[in-house]
Order: C-alpha cells, then structure tokens, then sequence
C-alpha cells in the first residue's frame, strides 16, 4: 500500500469573545474544498512542507465523527499557503503528474483575506 495525500483547505472559526474560557479556541473548521493527490512520491519535502499540528477538528470521512487524526494515527499538520504553492511550481520543473495542475491552479486563486482563518491541511491515508 502506497502513502497517499489528500489536501484539504479548511476555513478556521475561533471564539473571539475575550470573556469566554474558550477565547481564541477553534470552535468549529468547515472544510471548503478536499484534493486527492494520491501518491505524491517519497523523500522529496511533499510531506515534510506540512510540518504545523493542527489545533481544531475536522469532518473528513462523514459528518458525525471529528478528528485530527489522518488514516495513521498521526495528527494531522498544515502548511503555509504560499510554501505549497512554491514548492509545487518548483517540483513542477522536473515532474509530470495530472493532479498537480489542478491543485496549483486552485491554490493561486485563494485569498486567505477573504475568509476567517485559511487552512492547507495534509491528510495522509
């Protein structure tokens, strides 16, 4: 079984009442779009770029049950958006893949100003 990675750009809404215990806490992260990469090769940074552990849940395989863990057991880890997309337009140099473009082309119309708090999440299974 080959390691696949699923992306998944997630939209982060805290609690912003500074009054409440809960004050800065991710109260709930709706997914906006999922990539399925499948394989995207081993020992050349792809996994290493998402190297942040994500501090909120999310709703991947159903709407009833969160997580923050992929289908290894490991907790989930993001990437900041601009280093995916230039790792990707570097990667793209050298390598040929069908489901790069689309993914790159989709990246470089995000405007994290327009939402609350963007996520590029990797998602191992």
């Amino acid at each position: 079984m080959a390691y696949e990675s699923k992306i998944i750009i997630a939209n982060a809404h805290r609690e912003n009442n500074e009054k409440s215990d809960d004050f800065g806490k991710v109260y709930y992260a709706e997914i906006v779009t999922v990539f399925n990469l499948s394989c995207m090769g081993y020992n050349n940074g792809w996994k290493e770029l998402f190297d942040k552990e994500i501090d909120f849940d999310l709703y991947i395989e159903d709407g009833d049950h969160a997580t923050r863990t992929d289908k290894y057991g490991e907790i989930m880890k993001e990437a900041e958006l601009g280093a995916v997309i230039e790792w990707l337009e570097k990667w793209a140099d050298t390598n040929t893949y069908r489901r790069t473009p689309p993914f790159l082309a989709a990246l470089k119309t995000l405007d994290p100003g327009a939402w609350d708090e963007l996520h590029i999440v990797h998602y191992g299974y």
